[in-house]
C-alpha cells in the first residue's frame, strides 16, 4: 500500500510533466516537419510561382506564406492532393499562430 506522501509526489511529478510538455504541444501535433519545404524544393515551388507570379521564398529563406495565401485561390490549389494541401494550410496557420 502506497502512503500519502508517496502520492503527493507522484502528483507534483505528473504536474511537472504536463507543465512542461504543454508549452510545446504544437511540435508533437506536427507529425512530418519540413515536408512542405521538402514538396518545395522537390518542384512544387514551380508550381507555385507559375500558378500566382510571385517569389516563393522569402530573402531569408523561408516560405513566403503570403505567395501559398493566393495560391490557394488558383486552378493549380485545386488539382493538388490533399496531402499537399493540408500541408500548405497548416504552413499558414502557423504562420498566423507564431505572430499572436
Amino acid at each position: 500500500m502506497l502512503g500519502a506522501g508517496t502520492t503527493r509526489r507522484r502528483a507534483k511529478r505528473t504536474k511537472r510533466r504536463k507543465a512542461r510538455s504543454s508549452r510545446r504541444w504544437i511540435q508533437r501535433a506536427i507529425k512530418r516537419p519540413g515536408a512542405l519545404t521538402r514538396w518545395l524544393k522537390a518542384g512544387g515551388a514551380r508550381i507555385v510561382a507559375a500558378a500566382t507570379r510571385k517569389p516563393v521564398w522569402t530573402k531569408s529563406g523561408e516560405i513566403n506564406t503570403n505567395t501559398l495565401k493566393s495560391f490557394r485561390k488558383t486552378e493549380a490549389y485545386e488539382r493538388l492532393p490533399a496531402r499537399i494541401k493540408r500541408r500548405i494550410n497548416l504552413a499558414i496557420t502557423l504562420e498566423r499562430l507564431s505572430k499572436k
